[in-house]
């Protein structure tokens, strides 16, 4: 097993990384969303606070590992910076991670503020208000954890406002 083959593997393996952080979080959220009572809430809204720091660890691995490959790549190997799915990779990862954490790390914290220090017992209809006020949905589509559940989402979030719409 050659050294490329090592950091290839790394490379793959912080890719999985990333997708399990992703699962984590978008499976949390969904179960903020169905909450009973605050304790539930703040205990959610804690693991997406302190995962939230994964995607930005599992980026940089993954950047590291790709431009480690790039340059252990044989002289012959069709791999290089120029090429343009390495390019798009690369912008395309910096851009998602920067939007994410700016729309979803700045929402969680601002949500975590507004319920601080609120009462334990069952959720209020202003606590559902303050988890559905938009802070970190996509369009209204498919990821929306405070709207109820929806089979026209998928096909909304896909094909965009005009399939599905309500």
């Amino acid at each position: 097993m050659s050294l490329y083959d090592v950091v290839l593997s790394l490379h793959i393996l912080a890719a999985v990384f990333g997708f399990g952080v992703a699962g984590v979080a978008h499976s949390t959220m969904f179960r903020l969303r169905g909450s009973a009572d605050m304790r539930q809430v703040r205990s959610h809204l804690a693991v997406l606070d302190k995962v939230g720091p994964f995607f930005g660890i599992s980026a940089a691995l993954l950047i590291i590992f790709g431009a480690y490959l790039i340059h252990l790549a044989p002289h012959d190997a069709p791999i290089h910076w120029r090429d343009g799915w390495v390019l798009t990779a690369l912008i395309s990862l910096v851009i998602v991670e920067a939007a994410g954490g700016a729309v979803i790390g700045r929402g969680v914290k601002a949500i975590i503020g507004k319920l601080e220090g609120g009462p334990d017992g069952p959720v209020t209809a202003e606590t559902r208000a303050v988890l559905a006020d938009g802070q970190w949905t996509i369009n209204g589509g498919f990821w929306d954890p405070g709207r109820d559940h929806d089979p026209r989402a998928v096909p909304r979030a896909a094909g965009g406002p005009a399939v599905g719409r309500r």
